[in-house]
C-alpha cells in the first residue's frame, strides 16, 4: 500500500510522468502493488495506458510489450521480482520503448537485477522500504545480532528488523488471546488473533512505530527511492534525513516544517499566499500558538469544530495521512467495529479525561426514510432519532412513550450554479432564476412549522447574517425579461442535481427537485432534468465544481458566527462549487471577518450580502425548522443547533447500550476532509478539538485546551493543553500532536495531505486557503 502509492507520486510530482503502462507478475505481492499504484497515479489525475499480468518463469516478454508500446507510455511500472524485472527491461528497448522510464519495487532491488539486465537497468527505479536513522532500539538489535551470528550490522538489509518486528507484533497479539489449556497446550482461536493483530496501535518496532489498520497491513511506512547509476543503487529520493512517511522525518517533510529541541513548527514564511495562518508552533509540550496574517475574533469558534479535531501524529503517519475508518481521538467513545451499510460500534473510552460516558456502548444506524426511523423508534429498536418527517411531529408529540426536540434553525437550504458554465456564466440567467422561483411556494409546501424563506443566505439569528438588501421577490414577468435580454427567450435546457437524503434544511429532496423542476418550466420555460446522486460522489463534485446544472445543497451552522455561513461559501478559500469568485464579495468578506464588534463590521457584511445579491452565485430558498425525537425515558436528551449531538451525556432508562438512527451513513470517520452532518456527528463522538461548544449549545468552552487566549490585536493566538490527556492507542497528547493534525491539512504537499478525497474544504474555507499549493 505504501511502495505503490510512493511509486506513483515521485513518477507524477517529481518526474513529471503523466501516462504509465503498468504490468504486474500476479502474485499477490505484484499485483497488489499493481493495484495501488494505478489507483494513487489515477487519483493524481494520471493517464494509465494499460495493465497487464505476466507468467512468472517465462522468458519472452516482447508481445506484452508491443502492444503496450502501441500507446506510447513515458514510463512502465512492474510490481514483481527481479528475474522478471530484469526481462521487462531489458526485452522494452527492442520494442520502441526505449525511452520509457522503467520503475519496479523492493522484490527486484537487488545487485542480481542490474547483473541480469546488465547495461539495460541503467537508469531504473525501485521502492525499498529502508529503516529509520539512528534508532537506539535498532542498533542495539544489530549488535545482539552480530553478537549471535557474526555478521556485521553493514551487511544487514532491512528485512531483519521487518521480521523481528512482525515477530513481536503476533507474539504480543497472542499474548492477548491465547487460552491455556489443561494438557498443557496454548489455543488460539484464528480469528481473535487477525482482530488483535489488527487492533495494533502505535507499537514502536525496529523499522518505526506500527500501527496496522482493519485488513491488517502494519507497514511502518518508511519508503526510499533508488535509481541505477553507474551500475549501481543510488539513492534519489527523498533526501537524506527525510522520509516518505514514518516516524523519522514524515511530518517534517515539506516546505515550511522545522523541528527544534524536539518541537515541530509549520510556517507559511509569509502572508503572500492569501491566507490567514502564519505558522503553528509547538512553544513546548503543552503550549501551542497560532499567528495569524490579520485578526481572527473567531479562532476559538473555528478551533472548537470537529474537522479540526487532534488526532496522534504517530497515527496519522502510520495511516497516510488517511484515518477514515480507524480514528484515534480522545472522545467518551473510541471505535470498535464499522459495519459498512449498517452500524457503527463505539465504547465508552475508560481513560477518558472528562466525565465517563453514560453508556458501555453507543450506536449509530442510518434510514434514510423519516417514516423507516420513526417505526423504529416507537419500536424500541432505536433510542434516538434524527430528523423525523415533519408531518410526524404531531403523532410523535401525542405519544407518552417519545419526546420530541426541536432544534433552532440556524441552516439554509440553496439552488447552486456554477459560472464556469453556460449558460450561468450570464449573470442575467442567475438573476432571472432567482426572481423565477417562488421559495415560499416551496417552503409552505415541504417544511414543518417553523421555518422560514430565506431573506438571505445566513440565518437572522446570527450577527451581520441579514445585514444589506434583502432577496429578490418572485418576479416571473421580469425573469423572464432577463432570460431575453441574455439570449435566452424560449429557455434552455439543464439538470437539477442533488442527492436523497434528509437533511434539517432540506427536509423532501425528491418533492423539491420536482417543483423546483416544474416551476423552471411553468415560469421560465427551462427545461431541466432531475438528476439523483450519491452522497458522497455528490458533495465531492459540488466542491470539485463538476456539476454543470443547479444543485440543491444547503448548510447548516458550525459554529456560530457570520464566517461559517459566507467565508466558507464565498470566501477566499472556498471551494470551485460556484466557480470563479466574485472579488468584491471576498474583499468586504476578509475585512469584516478581522473585526470583533458585529456592529463596526456591519458595513462589510452589508457590502457582502448585496454583492451576493448581485452576482446571485446561488438562491437561498429557506431556513427549515427541525427536529430530534428520543424515547421518553432518555435523560439529557437534546437536539443540537448545530447538529452536533454529544451522546456521552445521555442515559437511556436502565439499558446499557444508546443506539441513534441518522439520516444516511457516514462517508469516513475522518471529518477534516468530511463535510456532511452525518460524518460530523459520528466523529464528533471519538474525536476531540483544541476547544468545544456546549452541550446542546453555540457557546465555546475549553477541551483538549485549558485555554486559548490571543494577544491585544487578536493576531496571536495562544493555546494551553490539558495535562495527562491520553489517545485512545494509549499514547498521550501532546503540542506536536497539535501541530501535525493541523499542519497536514493547511500544506498541500506535505506527504499526509491525503485525506478521503485530499480537498479539506473546511480548512480552506475557514483559513483561507492552503500553502505550498501547486492548485493540481
Amino acid at each position: 500500500a505504501v511502495q505503490g502509492s510512493a511509486a506513483a507520486e515521485y513518477l507524477y510530482n517529481e518526474l513529471g510522468v503523466k501516462k504509465v503502462a503498468v504490468i504486474h507478475d500476479g502474485s499477490a505481492y505484484g499485483q497488489g502493488l499493481a493495484d495501488v499504484f494505478k489507483e494513487t497515479f489515477e487519483g493524481l489525475g494520471g493517464e494509465v495506458t494499460d495493465y497487464e499480468g505476466i507468467t512468472v518463469g517465462e522468458k519472452d516478454f516482447r508481445a506484452t510489450l508491443t502492444k503496450i508500446a502501441a500507446n506510447a507510455p513515458e514510463a512502465i511500472y512492474f510490481g514483481g521480482f527481479q528475474a522478471e524485472a530484469a526481462l521487462l527491461v531489458s526485452q522494452k528497448n527492442e520494442v520502441g520503448l526505449e525511452d520509457a522510464i522503467f520503475f519496479t519495487d523492493d522484490g527486484a532491488f537487488s545487485d542480481q537485477y542490474i547483473e541480469a539486465a546488465s547495461g539495460a537497468a541503467e537508469g531504473s527505479y525501485a521502492t525499498f522500504a529502508d529503516l529509520p536513522a539512528g534508532s537506539p532500539e535498532l542498533e542495539a538489535f544489530r549488535a545482539r545480532y552480530k553478537e549471535k551470528y557474526g555478521v556485521e550490522p553493514s551487511e544487514l538489509g532491512p528485512f531483519h528488523a521487518h521480521a523481528y518486528d512482525a515477530t513481536m507484533v503476533l507474539l504480543n497479539a497472542i499474548e492477548k488471546v491465547a487460552v491455556a489449556q489443561d494438557d498443557g497446550t496454548l489455543l488460539i482461536p484464528r480469528k481473535a488473533l487477525a482482530d488483535a493483530v489488527r487492533g495494533t496501535k502505535g507499537y514502536k518496532g525496529l523499522s518505526g512505530t506500527i500501527t496496522c489498520d482493519e485488513k491488517g497491513d502494519c507497514g511502518s511506512a518508511n519508503i526510499i527511492i533508488y535509481q541505477v547509476q553507474n551500475g549501481e543503487w543510488v539513492r534519489v529520493f527523498p533526501p537524506e534525513g527525510e522520509s516518505m512517511g514514518g516516524e523519522e522525518g514524515g511530518e517534517v517533510a515539506a516546505a515550511g516544517w522545522t523541528e527544534e529541541n524536539g518541537l515541530l513548527t509549520v510556517s507559511a514564511g509569509s502572508c503572500e499566499y492569501g491566507g490567514l495562518l502564519k505558522e503553528i508552533r509547538a512553544v513546548d509540550e503543552l503550549t501551542v500558538q497560532f499567528t495569524m496574517c490579520a485578526p481572527d475574533p473567531a479562532f476559538p469558534s473555528k478551533a472548537a469544530f470537529s474537522a479540526f479535531a487532534i488526532q496522534p501524529r504517530e497515527h496519522l503517519e502510520a495511516t497516510g495521512g488517511s484515518p477514515l475508518e480507524n480514528p484515534v481521538g480522545t472522545g467518551p467513545y473510541m471505535l470498535e467495529s464499522w459495519n459498512r451499510g449498517e452500524s457503527i460500534v463505539f465504547k465508552r473510552f475508560d481513560d477518558y479525561w472528562g466525565d465517563p460516558a453514560q453508556t458501555e456502548t453507543l450506536v449509530f444506524r442510518w434510514s434514510t426514510e423519516g417514516a423507516a426511523r420513526l417505526l423504529e423508534l416507537q419500536s424500541g429498536t432505536v433510542d434516538g432519532i434524527d430528523n423525523p418527517s415533519p408531518d410526524d411531529y404531531a403523532t410523535i408529540d401525542a405519544d407518552p412513550n417519545l419526546q420530541l426536540i426541536i432544534r433552532p434553525a440556524l441552516n439554509v437550504f440553496y439552488i447552486g450554479m456554477n459560472n464556469a458554465y453556460e449558460p450561468f456564466d450570464d449573470e442575467r440567467v442567475r438573476q432571472a432564476i432567482a426572481m423565477g422561483i417562488d421559495r415560499e411556494r416551496i417552503v409552505k409546501s415541504f417544511y414543518p412549522e417553523g421555518s422560514e424563506v430565506a431573506s438571505h443566505f445566513t440565518p437572522c439569528a446570527i450577527p451581520n447574517g441579514c445585514a444589506g438588501e434583502p432577496w429578490y421577490d418572485f418576479d416571473p414577468e421580469r425573469a423572464r425579461e432577463l432570460l431575453a435580454e441574455a439570449g435566452y427567450p424560449d429557455g434552455f435546457e439543464t439538470k437539477i442535481y442533488y442527492r436523497d437524503v434528509f437533511r434539517s434544511y432540506l427536509p423532501e429532496p425528491g418533492l423539491v427537485a420536482q417543483d423546483i423542476q416544474a416551476q423552471l418550466k411553468e415560469n421560465l420555460n427551462i427545461d431541466a432534468e432531475i438528476v439523483v446522486m450519491e452522497s458522497g460522489a455528490f458533495i465531492q463534485a459540488a466542491d470539485a465544481g463538476e456539476l454543470d446544472g443547479l444543485h440543491l445543497l444547503g448548510w447548516g451552522a458550525d459554529y456560530p458566527h457570520v464566517t461559517n455561513f459566507l467565508d466558507f461559501h464565498f470566501g477566499a478559500g472556498a471551494s470551485k462549487q460556484f466557480g470563479e469568485k466574485f472579488p468584491d464579495i471576498v474583499e468586504n468578506l476578509q475585512k469584516g471577518a478581522q473585526i470583533a464588534d458585529p456592529e463596526e463590521a456591519r458595513p462589510y457584511y452589508e457590502a457582502a450580502n448585496n454583492a451576493i445579491k448581485q452576482h446571485v452565485p446561488m438562491v437561498p430558498v429557506a431556513h427549515g425548522a427541525s427536529a430530534a425525537a428520543y424515547r421518553a425515558d432518555v435523560e439529557n436528551a437534546h437536539a443540537s443547533p448545530l447538529g452536533n449531538e454529544y451522546f456521552a451525556v445521555m442515559k437511556p432508562g436502565d439499558r446499557d447500550t444508546f443506539v441513534w438512527m441518522q439520516n444516511a451513513e457516514p462517508i469516513s470517520l475522518y471529518c477534516g476532509d468530511e463535510t456532511d452532518g452525518e460524518s460530523l456527528r459520528a466523529c464528533e463522538q471519538v474525536t476531540e478539538s483544541l476547544l468545544a461548544y456546549e452541550v446542546g449549545g453555540t457557546a465555546v468552552k475549553p477541551a483538549l485546551a485549558t485555554s486559548c487566549e490571543p494577544n491585544e490585536d487578536l493576531t496571536v493566538w495562544t493555546c494551553k493543553l490539558r495535562e495527562g490527556v491520553k489517545f485512545h492507542d494509549g499514547s498521550t497528547l501532546d503540542a506536536n500532536d497539535v501541530v501535525v493534525s493541523w499542519g497536514l491539512q493547511w500544506d498541500a504537499s506535505h506527504p499526509l495531505h491525503k485525506g478521503n478525497k485530499g480537498t479539506f474544504t473546511y480548512f480552506s474555507a475557514l483559513w483561507g486557503g492552503f500553502i505550498n499549493d501547486t492548485g493540481e
